[in-house]
């Protein structure tokens, strides 16, 4: 039923808490104190004293201090989405059909306004240098072109939005940045994670039939996931996503990849409207 709470339709995994824990409290006031209150306070003493370059600069960081601020609280305090409304019908470029999970695109706009963000400052300071002609002017403007870099790939598309898709041959995974496919048969469990923010994980076998490709050389803001083996000599391939940044509710996409994985009979449907109406009713028995 679309808009309903996952409460209502399949149980809430426990290690998802529904409030943030403590410590990303702390985390945020010490953020507003040293990014922002810091550099804004040496702002209002350099104008106040005419040191009006020093406070120019002070305040654009307290600027940036306040995207990076909204940044942490768009990852850590960010609701839960509810409903399956943009859970829809897909068809991959190779002809198969699926369904089609959006991932939430505000992080990549806030990220592109950080980084454009960083890169005015940075050649407002290599501009300074160049005034007077000094050799930093090589380094600021190198570091202005880099972050320059993602404003400019992501308004040209290089950058896409992110999704996963679940098809009856498995499990794909689109990130900013690559791409991600786990067949079923390479797929040993799926289940929910928490690590500082909450996670649905696509844990796969050793030797797996792992697809994976990494789209871009520059500004690799993401990659395909390797979990640590326990002895650290090799790393096992998987899927992970980050639960709040879905655009459909995170425990029913849960219990829709952990109901495919179990009954694999029933995969046929996700080419079908069923696998839709399974997810709108909740109906993962």
């Amino acid at each position: 039923m679309p808009g309903m709470p996952s409460s209502d339709l399949v149980p809430w995994p426990d290690v998802w808490p529904k409030k943030a824990p403590w410590p990303h409290y702390q985390h945020m006031v010490s953020i507003t104190l040293l990014l922002f209150v810091g550099p804004l306070t040496v702002a209002v003493i350099g104008y106040s004293t005419g040191e009006t370059g020093i406070a120019s600069y002070s305040l654009a960081l307290a600027l940036i201090g306040a995207q990076i601020w909204w940044l942490g609280y768009h990852a850590w305090f960010r609701d839960y989405p509810q409903g399956v409304d943009e859970l829809t019908a897909y068809t991959t470029d190779n002809g198969v059909p699926g369904l089609i999970i959006p991932v939430s695109n505000d992080a990549p706009r806030r990220t592109l306004l950080l980084t454009a963000s960083l890169a005015g400052l940075l050649a407002a300071g290599a501009a300074h240098a160049a005034v007077q002609d000094h050799e930093s002017t090589y380094v600021w403007g190198a570091l202005a072109v880099y972050f320059a870099l993602f404003p400019v790939l992501l308004t040209r598309s290089k950058f896409l939005r992110s999704y996963l898709v679940v098809t009856r041959e498995g499990v794909c995974h689109r990130g900013w940045t690559f791409r991600s496919f786990l067949p079923w048969s390479s797929i040993q469990m799926i289940f929910a994670a928490y690590n500082r923010i909450p996670y649905i994980v696509v844990f796969g076998y050793e030797d797996a039939q792992w697809e994976r490709r990494q789209l871009m050389k520059v500004w690799r803001h993401d990659k395909p996931t390797k979990f640590r083996r326990s002895d650290g000599k090799r790393r096992i391939p998987g899927i992970l996503i980050q639960s709040k940044m879905l655009s459909a509710d995170p425990a029913i996409v849960l219990a829709l990849l952990g109901f495919y994985l179990e009954h694999r009979h029933a995969r046929d449907e996700i080419a079908s409207g069923a696998a839709l109406a399974r997810a709108r009713a909740g109906d993962f028995r």
